[in-house]
């Protein structure tokens, strides 16, 4: 091998190092343009949903007001709390939450929640509570319902399933209470003795339900029972 091969040599290992450099640069521009294109089509993403997405807050600012004029209509003393009043909600989803939540809160103040008289003499405080929740479960809005009133009264609610025609008096001593549960979500059922211009219509339950098939809402509604 004379010197010239070596020439030649040292050109190839340059010519290959140049490449190489040329390569690690057009690699590091794909890269901060493959960065930059994600964090965009990213910020365009959370600029679209933004623009469809609404604090929970704002689709429920009139419960508080109107759970206290309720509840001094009735002469009851109830407040209501709202948990997660910044989980974002899809602002059509919002609107159609007002209607079944509005109605099940003035069925849960007018049967659900004692006068303050009843509710001393039971040990507890006078004014009940309404707990109103929102959150995200397994990528759903999940939105929970509970109060600390009376609850339902299991064998009012089999009287009325019985006067009302659904089953027999022999086959409603055989129903479970998950089986008597599921009665209060019929269409136009109610277990008011009278229909008033706050509740009884039978339709709050029934509305929430439908409202959850329609959306794909996991709606929890935690109702007390009285076995007494």
């Amino acid at each position: 091998m004379d010197l010239s091969d070596f020439s030649m040599l040292d050109l190839f290992s340059l010519e290959v190092e140049t490449q190489g450099e040329v390569l690690n640069d057009r690699l590091n521009a794909l890269e901060q343009f493959s960065y930059r294109s994600f964090n965009l089509s990213d910020r365009l993403y959370r600029e679209v949903i933004g623009t469809h997405m609404r604090p929970f807050e704002e689709g429920v600012s009139s419960f508080p007001r109107m759970v206290r004029d309720l509840a001094r209509q009735l002469k009851k003393r109830v407040k209501l709390e709202i948990i997660g009043k910044l989980t974002m909600v899809d602002r059509d989803i919002l609107r159609k939450l007002e209607a079944p939540l509005t109605q099940i809160l003035r069925n849960s103040i007018d049967h659900g929640i004692e006068f303050p008289d009843e509710r001393v003499a039971k040990g507890k405080p006078p004014e009940g509570t309404i707990h109103l929740e929102a959150t995200h479960r397994f990528g759903m809005l999940s939105i929970t319902i509970s109060d600390d009133g009376k609850g339902i009264i299991l064998d009012n609610l089999r009287e009325s399933i019985v006067t009302k025609g659904l089953v027999t008096e022999e086959m409603s001593q055989q129903l479970n209470e998950a089986e008597l549960m599921e009665f209060i979500f019929l269409p136009n059922f109610s277990t008011a003795n009278q229909v008033t211009e706050i509740s009884g219509r039978g339709v709050g339950l029934n509305i929430a339900k439908t409202m959850v098939q329609e959306v794909g809402v996991i709606f929890r509604l935690f109702l007390n029972l009285d076995r007494a």
